[in-house]
Parts: structure tokens; sequence; C-alpha cells
């Protein structure tokens, strides 16, 4: 059967595969004794009860907003919640229903919910039981929201705080379910699926908004359909037997895609407990077949791994090193992933890590370098295909093909889609040198931006072809590598244009730097950056130069949010220490061939990671440039007084 929206695709996985566990989750028990959290291990739901699931709470969603919002007819219902079973009935529940799911990220604030609940005007808001008291509290600012649904079970421990925050919200003239009462609601009178048009709009996706308000993408079943067929003719071979951990955000298109692919198959995903912290345990217990990823946790992976190999004896570091070599050397002359030698000496260890049975691994969001991807490659024994695309292409433009086993390439347009380049004469780019900006065309380009068709128009021109906004070059193969970006760009006083993300990208690869902001501005020769430490190597380095006392513990990976480590404050604070930070970024810069005026002539050290928490990054992790210019503003001025006062005087003969 041809399918065409995704309500009809579930619909046929249900009936091949209902009774196949679909969905997973980990229950938290609290131990009465000591009050001590206990996490069972992963329970299933299978395709035939989500199925029952997703028309229960669908119908009785209907029925409440009938009540509630009398007149709406195909509205749109946000979710504000981690990845879970309920997110994703839910959002069954919509394409079943002919209703619209708006996505809100978990790590979203007041200000920002607000905004996108009043630009989309949902009359109904699904959220976890730990945004309700939040959510309670701005939502008389919501005006279009009148009843709210929370996600958990109404617990005795829970109840008492439920019945308060549901007669709070009644003063406000907003109703308050649990899930299961949405649920039963339907369960007593079950409605009739109302059938989608291929070109009916199915989610409305907010982008990142890091220069502006988040912009609404809508997206239509036909697009994302289109996306996940394109993955098909592109050789993805997801199966009933796969198992997926879900753990990127459901807002976010890539996860989308990822979920419904495999969903698609007939494949179980198990959703992470909503802690990053605790996701590698999670993995472990799962022991996921497909990991979907991005590359911040994949550098992450490929740095803990090394940093483990190096800190053993001499002689296993170089074990590890020769295993390393050895195995690239034979995937890339003959293309077999595995090893009898190796893989039973050194990658049996590194494979657990991820449950040691994921035999597709993929990343996307940015781009990944060709040195990891080759490592993760051989150490996991299995091809780790990358793809590029944006929220306004149902997430997908172009992906490689499983057994090419050349790098730095982000693989061939998918087969839906046309590309092609377009001229960037103030980079000195040119299509005629198979270089320029990336735009495509094709039925997984978006509708357009939610009540705001000047966007769209700059976004889309008139004959249907995406500007991506990213600037390419083509290989003789019909490859794309990612070389720039057009977005970000800016002018230095010389005239010389910057791309700072490229810049960013080549820094952070040195041991000590774990984020990097680099500013320029239009009146200034030069270019500073702010350099977030990375406490993992630079606690042990500080410990080594003398810098910090010889029984300072060592630090976990740095998150977004955590507290800061008092030790990498005092490091980053620390003359010495930035004299050998800013050696190994030269060194860094040197070796990726960063012109002059493309390498910082200052920098500022910080403990704190960027985060979503303090107003720096995205829900999608994209720096937001222009916070990130009035939280360092004093810092950023001061380094260019340093470098005025630091000028050599320049001479001049009359």
């Amino acid at each position: 059967m041809h399918i065409t929206t995704l309500m009809q695709g579930f619909q046929e996985t249900v009936t091949q595969f209902a009774n196949r566990p679909c969905l997973g989750h980990r229950p938290k028990t609290v131990d009465p004794s000591s009050g001590k959290v206990v996490w069972g291990n992963y329970v299933w739901q299978s395709y035939r009860r989500v199925s029952e699931r997703r028309v229960n709470f669908g119908s009785g969603l209907v029925g409440i907003v009938k009540e509630t919002s009398p007149g709406e007819e195909r509205f749109g219902v946000g979710i504000y919640s981690i990845n879970r079973p309920e997110w994703a009935i839910a959002d069954l529940a919509n394409i079943s229903y002919g209703l619209v799911t708006v996505p809100l990220y978990d790590t979203l604030g007041a200000t920002a919910s607000q905004y996108i609940l009043n630009h989309s005007t949902p009359p109904v808001l699904i959220c976890s039981y730990d945004k309700l008291e939040s959510v309670v509290g701005f939502i008389h600012l919501c005006p279009s929201v009148k009843a709210l649904v929370s996600m958990d079970e109404v617990t005795p421990a829970t109840s008492s705080a439920f019945g308060i925050l549901k007669k709070w919200a009644a003063d406000k003239g907003v109703s308050v379910y649990s899930f299961a009462e949405v649920e039963a609601l339907g369960a007593k009178a079950r409605l009739p699926f109302v059938v989608p048009k291929p070109d009916d709009v199915c989610c409305i996706s907010y982008t990142s908004g890091t220069t502006g308000e988040p912009k609404g993408a809508m997206l239509t079943h036909r697009n994302l359909v289109s996306m996940l067929q394109s993955s098909l003719d592109h050789g993805i071979d997801y199966n009933e037997n796969d198992v997926y951990i879900s753990y990127l955000p459901m807002a976010h298109v890539y996860e989308k895609v990822a979920f419904t692919a495999l969903t698609g198959m007939g494949a179980a995903v198990g959703f992470y407990r909503g802690d990053v912290g605790l996701l590698i345990e999670d993995i472990a217990t799962l022991r996921p077949t497909v990991f979907c990823s991005v590359p911040r946790l994949l550098n992450r992976i490929h740095d803990k791994i090394h940093a483990q190999a190096n800190s053993t004896t001499a002689f296993r570091a170089a074990l590890f090193k020769k295993a390393v070599d050895a195995k690239i050397e034979n995937y890339e002359a003959s293309g077999i992933l595995t090893h009898s030698i190796w893989d039973a000496l050194v990658f049996r260890k590194v494979q657990a890590a991820l449950g040691g049975r994921v035999r597709s691994i993929a990343s996307s969001s940015a781009p990944i370098h060709p040195g990891v991807l080759s490592f993760l490659t051989v150490a996991f024994g299995c091809e780790v295909l990358e793809a590029y695309g944006q929220t306004e292409a149902a997430g997908g433009i172009t992906m490689q093909v499983k057994g090419d086993r050349d790098s730095g390439h982000v693989g061939s347009v998918l087969t839906s889609l046309e590309l092609k380049l377009v001229s960037v004469p103030e980079m000195n780019y040119f299509a005629k040198d198979n270089k320029g900006e990336v735009w495509a065309r094709g039925p997984t380009v978006f509708k357009g931006y939610f009540k705001d068709e000047a966007k769209t128009r700059e976004a889309v021109t008139e004959d249907g072809w995406l500007k991506t906004g990213d600037i390419g070059r083509l290989d003789e193969l019909g490859r794309l590598y990612i070389i720039d970006r057009k977005k970000n760009i800016f002018k230095l006083s010389q005239g010389e244009y910057i791309a700072p993300e490229k810049i960013e990208n080549v820094y952070i690869k040195a041991s000590t730097v774990v984020q990097m902001f680099v500013h320029g501005e239009s009146l200034r020769n030069e270019l500073v950056g702010i350099a977030v430490l990375d406490p993992e190597t630079c606690i042990p380095l500080g410990r080594k130069l003398g810098l910090l006392p010889a029984n300072t513990p060592d630090s976990g990976v740095i998150l977004p949010g955590a507290p800061v480590n008092p030790h990498v404050v005092t490091l980053a604070q620390n003359p010495e220490f930035k004299k050998y930070v800013m050696k190994e970024m030269a060194a860094v810069a040197a070796n990726a061939k960063l012109a002059g005026f493309e390498q910082v002539k200052a920098v500022h050290l910080v403990g704190e990671a960027f985060g979503v928490e303090n107003g720096l990054l995205t829900p999608t992790m994209k720096l937001k440039r222009v916070d990130a210019v009035k939280k360092f503003s004093k810092e950023i001025e001061a380094m260019y007084k340093d470098i005025e006062a630091n000028a050599k005087p320049v001479s001049s003969k009359l």
C-alpha cells in the first residue's frame, strides 16, 4: 500500500506488528523505608495497546476541547515534557484526529513557552506534572489555553497538590485533567478517526530563534512521509527486531523523524529517564541496536574513550592506538568493520558502553569531525552515517549511503529532493566552482512559517527553492560538503568576512576547551573569544602543572546547567594556565590552517558552560550570539582594550 499520511503509516504498522513491543519506559518506585528512588527494568506496551490508548486519548481530548473551547474543530495541541510514552501517545492521537502537534522543548522557561502558546493559540496543553505548577502560574497570560492535561498518574502522594493546582487553574478559567482521566473519558465515547489529507499540517515546529523570536515551521504529512520514504530509498534498513533509545528532544524534527521511521518498521522504542547524566546507564539497560545522536555527544564519547585509554599504562595506551590505527586501515582498505583480535582485546569494552549490540549510528544537526567519525566507526564496529538537513526540509536534505568509506561529506541528496548551489559573491563562493549556498526543492520542503508570510518569502523562492543559509561544495560523485555558513557571517574593519561557527569548531578541538564563542566587530580588526574550560581535562592538567593541589578530585562531563566547578574557575583565573590554553588554541588553529584574521587575538576563560538555563543556548544547543555579547560585554571590551594597549606603535616617515 502507498502510504501518504503519518496516520496511515501507523495503522499499517499496528496491523502488521500488533503484539510486538512498541513503547518502553523504566518504572520509578520509592522504597518506603529508606525513601530511596528505585528504577526498574524496561516495561513495554505493545503496538496494539499503544493504538488503543491513542484512540481513547484522542477521543477524550476532542471531547474536552468541545466543552472548554466550543467551536474549535481542527486545533493545535501543545506538548511540554521530556520524551516519554505519553508524549508519543498524544502525538499519535493528534495525527489520528486531524489535530496539530505544537511541541515545546522541556528546557523552555515561562517566557519562551508563553510566546509559543500565544503565537500558536492551542486550546489545550499537555505537560508533565513537574511543569504543571509553573504552567498554571502563567496560563492566564495565554488566553487560548482552556484545558491542561498532566501526563503523570495522580498518586496518594500527589493527589492533594494536584487538587490545589486544579482549583488554582479553575479560578483562572482553565480546566485540569490527568492523562488517565482523558483516556477514561475517551474510552466511554470513542470517536471515529478524522482522516488527514497529505497536505494537512501535522505539527508546527518552532525553530531555535538564535537572533529573534522563534518561527513556527508548518510541516505536513506529505513533508514527513516523503522524508521517510527518501530515507528508505537511501538504504536505511530498520526492522521489527531493532531497539531504539529515545533521548533527543521529541520537539526536534530529527527525533520525530527517527521515532516515526523506527515505529514505522515495528521497532521497539525505549525512553530514557529524562536525565542526561543517567543516559549511559539507560543505554546499558536497554541495549539498543540503533543510536541516533548529535556531534556534541559523539565528540564527548570519543574524548572520554581516548582519555580513559591514555590514563592507563603506557603499554595499554600504545596497544589502544595500534588497535585503532589497524582497524581504520583495514576498514578503509576493505570495508570490514570487525577484527577478531582487536575487538576481543580492546573494543568489546568500548562497545559495551552503548549496550554491546548497536548496529547503526546516525549523526545530524551539526558537522562532525571526520576523525571522530572514523574512530567511532571502528570502535563500535558499525557505520556512523552522517545526515544534513533542517526543520524547514522535514529534517533531511542529504544523507550518506552505507558502504561509502570516505569521510568529511554529508552524503548525496535524498531522492525526493532537487539540490543546487547558488553563488555567494561576497564570500567568494561561485556555483561555477561547485561551491555556493545550498538550495533544496521538493515535497519535504515545509509549508511555511505559521502567521509569517514575510519570513516564509525570505526562506523559500516563488518557484519552491528553500534557501538553507549553509555554504556547500559538491564533489564529482554528487556528495555534499558543508564548508561554511552564510547567515552568521560578519565583516571586520579590514573587509574580511568571518564565519564564526567554522572558527569555533576549530578551537573546540583543543583538549582544554569544551565550548567557544568567537566575536568580532565591523570597526575592529581582530577577533576575541570566550572559551569554556573542560573540567575533565583541565583539572588533571592543573594538578600536573602544579596549579591545583595534588588531591583535587577529577570532574565528570561538563553539562549545561550543572554547578560550576570551583577548581575550574580557579584555573580560568590563573595567568599561567591561560598561557597554556592559548598556546594549545594557537596550535589547533595552525593545524586547521586558519588565516591570521580568523584567529582570536585574545581570549577570556570561563568555567560555566553555555546552556539553555543561563540563556546562552537555544533548546537545540545553538549559541545565542546576541545574548552572549550582552552577557560578556565587559569581558569583550576589556580584551579589546588589552589588544590596543599591547599594539606596537606604527612608525611613520614624513
